[in-house]
Order: C-alpha cells, then sequence, then structure tokens
C-alpha cells in the first residue's frame, strides 16, 4: 500500500484542471505508483488493438505508448459520418473498459480542437491504468466544434 510519504507529497507543478486534482487524490490514497500499469503494458497494448478492430468506422491513428507521467496515449480516427458526442462517449468507453478492472472509474471528456479526449484513471484498489483517448480526424473534430458553442468555448469557426 502506500507509505506516510507518499501520502504527504504534493505536486510539484500547480493543478490546472478537475482531472488532476482527482487523480493526485486518488494517487494519494492508493499511493504514487497507481495507475503505473509496469510490466503489462503489451498485454494493454494487445487489448485496446482488439478492442479497436471490432468497432465499426474506428482505427489506431497512431502507435500506442505509454509514459509514466502520462500514461497511455490511445488516438482514434474516426471515420463516422453519424458520429456524435454520444457515440464519442461510448467509444471511449469500450477503450477504457477494454483495460480491466474498474472499481476505479474516473473519465473526463475534453472539447480541443484537434478533436475530443478522455483523460482517464481506471482499476482496482491494488493497480490502475491512467492515460488519455483521443478521438481525432474531420468528424472529431466537426463534433468537438460543434458542441463547444453551447457550453461558449471557442469554436474556431468565426476569427
Amino acid at each position: 500500500m502506500k507509505t506516510s510519504q507518499e501520502a504527504v507529497e504534493a505536486p510539484q507543478a500547480p493543478l490546472r484542471h478537475l482531472y488532476e486534482v482527482v487523480l493526485v487524490t486518488l494517487q494519494g490514497a492508493l499511493g504514487l505508483s497507481w495507475g503505473k500499469p509496469g510490466k503489462s503494458v503489451r498485454q494493454v497494448f494487445r487489448r485496446i488493438r482488439e478492442t479497436v478492430a471490432d468497432l465499426d468506422g474506428i482505427h489506431l491513428a497512431a502507435d500506442l505508448d505509454h509514459d509514466d507521467q502520462a500514461g497511455l496515449h490511445i488516438m482514434l480516427w474516426v471515420d463516422r459520418d453519424d458520429f456524435d458526442l454520444l457515440l464519442a462517449d461510448d467509444i471511449a468507453n469500450e477503450i477504457i473498459r477494454s483495460l480491466g478492472d474498474r472499481e476505479v472509474l474516473l473519465a473526463c471528456r475534453s472539447l480541443e480542437d484537434s478533436g475530443i479526449r478522455y483523460r482517464f484513471a481506471s482499476g482496482s484498489v491494488e493497480r490502475g491504468m491512467t492515460g488519455a483517448v483521443m478521438l481525432v480526424g474531420p468528424y472529431a473534430q466537426d463534433v468537438s466544434r460543434l458542441a463547444r458553442i453551447g457550453i461558449g468555448q471557442p469554436t474556431g469557426f468565426s476569427a
């Protein structure tokens, strides 16, 4: 489990997003190594590839990657003309579900210029995984821009 030293250490940089605050809280309670897949990262990559292969109109847009700081990097190209925000949520959920245990689940959607990003932390109390699923491509960009209209974020439609 965690040592008293791990529980009191604070992050060096100021937190910028609610996701980061909750993740730091999780790691404070479960240990600073929580969220790092360690040697199982190859198995995780295999499960993600299998899940993506089963999704209609969704393809890997870049090689799967992992680093200890940001976690898993999963970039998916969306090639579906029926794509909307609900489908985006379903796709991200399928990818995160493929990671395994979901006793702990934190997911945060961000609407960005390049598409839709889902930062996540998922796993059990003993071990977990962190990272981001990024949905990209023209359909993802359009959905992201249109969704930002209703929440007052800049859309990029007018300059």
